[in-house]
């Protein structure tokens, strides 16, 4: 997956500019921008870097593109890392958003899509904050809330699958 590729199908698809008061070190490039569902709809805006960002940065550059709108703003850094694109993440909503980095890109579009499918900004919020304290587990994605041992899940999760 590349930034390029990330969500190519989604129709609400339009550029976006370096907001005013982004960090001149971070080096953000904007590819492309894209809105949800329902009034003041979620926002995702994609850019890529030349490396992974601070978490600090990452928060400054959302707040310069965030303003002070009232639609809530998902902003991915897509960088490469060990010939692969990864991506960090901040936001939707918060004087101090959350942000974290260091996520498999393809994941990542898959989070955006499923946010931007919810029907409106405030499903799209209580989606994207359950999906933080997924992404600190071993398997984000995945809630195992005591059908399997988790290490059945994390060590051999493809070993069922080719008997």
């Amino acid at each position: 997956m590349t930034p390029e590729s990330f969500l190519e199908d989604y129709e609400q698809r339009f550029p976006w500019p370096v907001p005013d008061g982004a960090p001149k070190g971070l080096k953000l490039v904007p590819v492309a921008a894209f809105t949800g569902r329902g009034k003041q709809p979620l926002e995702v805006a994609l850019a890529t870097l030349d490396r992974r960002p601070r978490a600090d940065d990452l928060r400054r550059a959302w707040v310069a593109r965030q303003g002070k709108g009232a639609s809530p703003l998902l902003l991915v850094a897509a960088y490469q890392h060990d010939g692969g694109w990864k991506a960090s993440i901040c936001g939707p909503v918060g004087d101090d958003p959350p942000a974290e980095g260091g996520l498999e890109l393809g994941e990542v579009e898959r989070i955006a899509a499923a946010a931007l499918a919810e029907p409106n900004r405030h499903s799209a919020i209580r989606f994207l904050g359950s999906i933080w304290a997924e992404l600190e587990t071993e398997l984000p994605g995945l809630r195992n809330q005591g059908m399997f041992a988790a290490h059945e899940l994390r060590d051999r999760r493809g070993a069922s699958l080719a008997r």
